[in-house]
């Protein structure tokens, strides 16, 4: 009888093609589902720090106006006199109308609240230009507007929502300004509104054809002097402006939004 050996199968060394395919598939696949998870973990990095920010900002402007409301020198109870130097407190209802019915999502955005308040620190600060270089001036009684206008289509989130921008405008009370080009001219300055507030962030009041004084408190008392309502003084020297009250209807756009924004250089501030 005979013996046969068995011959051992020899041991395979690397891949089949099967397998290195299904071996790349599954690689593909983990580093698909890795990538989107650290693009889901971005967006919500991103989507936290723009919530802080939007909330850091709008902390920022609820302390503002809350010491700007602070500070009003007015009574809100009128009638007010000119010779008591109370300046004025102003809420104007906005022209356009209002839902019915249903749940807005933008609240009342073209209402516009006007006043003139004190600091109760740091004194109010400006642009000052004397037509040969730019610098700043300061006072502690200031003429505040608040007001909205609605942002770009390209910043709005959803169709049929409309967001909005809140500006605020401030204007230095200051009565007697005692420099170029105010100084030596009877502290008046010459131009035109409202061009001039490029220039200059203070308060102004005609006093002639083209001529501007700067308003103190009593002053603004009187509704033709207070910014915006009396939107033509250029002309005669006199009010040109809307008749009383001297609302600022004229200086409205044609959807209903006061433009008193900065625009230009100074777009932003």
């Amino acid at each position: 009888m005979s013996e046969t050996s068995a011959t051992p199968r020899s041991r395979r060394h690397g891949l089949t093609l099967v397998e290195m395919l299904v071996a790349t598939t599954m690689t593909l696949i983990i580093m698909g589902v890795v990538a989107q998870l650290f693009g889901m973990l971005g967006n919500g990095i991103s989507g936290s720090r723009a919530t802080l920010d939007m909330n850091g900002r709008m902390r920022g402007i609820a302390q503002q106006l809350r010491l700007d409301l602070a500070g009003i020198t007015a009574k809100t109870l009128p009638p007010l006199r000119p010779e008591s130097g109370l300046g004025y407190f102003e809420l104007l209802e906005g022209i356009r109308s209002e839902p019915t019915s249903g749940v807005s999502l933008t609240g009342d955005c073209d209402d516009i609240l006007m006043f003139t308040t004190k600091s109760a620190g740091d004194p109010f600060v400006g642009r000052y230009d004397n037509g040969t270089s730019v610098s700043t001036i300061e006072s502690p009684y200031a003429e505040v507007i608040y007001f909205c206008q609605p942002m770009d289509p390209q910043d709005q989130l959803a169709p049929g929502t409309t967001l909005h921008a809140l500006y605020r405008r401030q204007l230095l009370v200051r009565p007697y300004v005692g420099l170029p080009p105010f100084q030596g001219n009877s502290n008046r300055v010459t131009g035109a509104l409202p061009a001039l507030y490029d220039n200059y962030d203070i308060s102004l009041r005609t006093v002639g054809s083209g001529t501007f004084s700067p308003n103190t408190l009593g002053d603004l008392t009187k509704r033709e002097n207070r910014l915006l309502h009396n939107p033509n003084p250029n002309a005669g020297g006199s009010v040109t402006g809307p008749a009383f009250p001297f609302d600022v209807g004229a200086a409205l756009n044609t959807n209903g939004y006061l433009d008193a924004q900065f625009t230009g250089d100074r777009q932003g501030e």
